[in-house]
């Protein structure tokens, strides 16, 4: 049975014999707990019944004390960080962050950082010149395969990255939104003065499957048996670099976009900036930089256009692949 667990990113500070501050490290808020609640809070592991933490509480007891707890944000299911209608967030795995950890991690966003690009522009130069015939075999089995490998590595780029800056990785894990599943790393970088290391964490899931296609297609002129296979790796790992680079909210593109900017909530702005007229030339009348965020929002909208577009495509993709 699973019961209440404390969140992963709350760290507790004792003020006085009296009083225990509660920092939520992931939104930076502060609360007030006294040090039978903060003890309380720290005994919930998801395996302990609540109710037999300490004998001597009533149910009414045991339920205020987690009535307050919840009301701070500071609970959750052992393996559901978020549920809503049509919606599920699911933890696999939350890493114990170490020295050495750090180190590997460090070692691994650099050689990242420094060869996604030359590994894929030259193995697609590669592959193009080598004249490869692509058989029909595998196919679909390399697309998904590719997708799933696509989406572990593009996650653990994400934490490599942040883990290398002197960010937090709270948890990663894989969600469900409607029909469409995917995949998050829970992570907080506002720790980084650097902006373009801000941006290097929210590229590096793009860099890290640009990199895996690369490995793909240069595996594809090695294989005449496997070429397809490795050629729909490819392919799946290229499109989920280009779904995350759309200018949509909740996804790399726009939380790289909003870094460079320096806009924070880009995507709540976009809408304000494009439903607001005196707003849009108040922003615009500021040089060069507010008619690019003006343009930015522009295209923004249009962007937004393009998903359904995209999945679209790769759905007569795979039913190609049946024929």
């Amino acid at each position: 049975m699973s019961y209440p667990i404390l969140v992963n990113w709350a760290d507790f500070k004792i003020v006085d014999k009296d009083e225990v501050i509660v920092k939520d490290r992931l939104v930076g808020d502060c609360y007030k707990l006294d040090c039978y609640t903060a003890w309380f809070a720290s005994k919930l592991d998801g395996k302990t019944d609540p109710y037999k933490i300490d004998r001597r509480l009533s149910y009414d007891d045991v339920d205020e004390l987690l009535d307050e707890l919840d009301d701070m944000d500071l609970l959750r299911c052992r393996r559901i960080l978020a549920r809503d209608f049509a919606e599920i967030y699911l933890t696999l795995w939350i890493p114990r962050e170490s020295i050495s950890f750090r180190i590997a991690a460090f070692i691994i966003n650099k050689l990242l950082l420094f060869l996604w690009l030359p590994v894929f522009v030259l193995s697609l130069f590669y592959f193009f010149d080598s004249s490869v015939n692509i058989n029909d075999e595998y196919l679909l089995l390399g697309y998904f395969i590719g997708l799933i490998a696509g989406l572990i590595i593009h996650e653990s780029g994400h934490m490599f990255a942040c883990l290398a800056y002197g960010g937090q990785v709270f948890e990663m894990g894989v969600f469900i939104k409607g029909i469409f599943p995917g995949a998050y790393t829970l992570t907080n970088s506002s720790n980084l003065k650097k902006r373009m290391q801000r941006v290097q964490i929210s590229a590096a899931g793009i860099e890290a499957n640009f990199l895996l296609a690369g490995i793909a297609l240069f595996l594809a002129t090695l294989s005449k048996m496997l070429c397809g296979f490795f050629f729909e790796f490819a392919v799946a790992n290229v499109f989920l670099a280009a779904l995350n680079l759309l200018l949509v909210d909740g996804i790399d593109g726009m939380a790289i976009m909003g870094e460079l900017l320096g806009i924070d909530d880009l995507a709540d702005k976009t809408k304000m900036i494009k439903n607001n007229k005196s707003k849009k030339r108040k922003i615009a009348s500021k040089g060069i930089t507010g008619k690019l965020s003006v343009a930015v929002c522009y295209i923004i909208s249009f962007v937004k256009m393009a998903i359904p577009i995209i999945i679209l495509i790769n759905l007569m993709e795979l039913i190609l692949c049946f024929i």
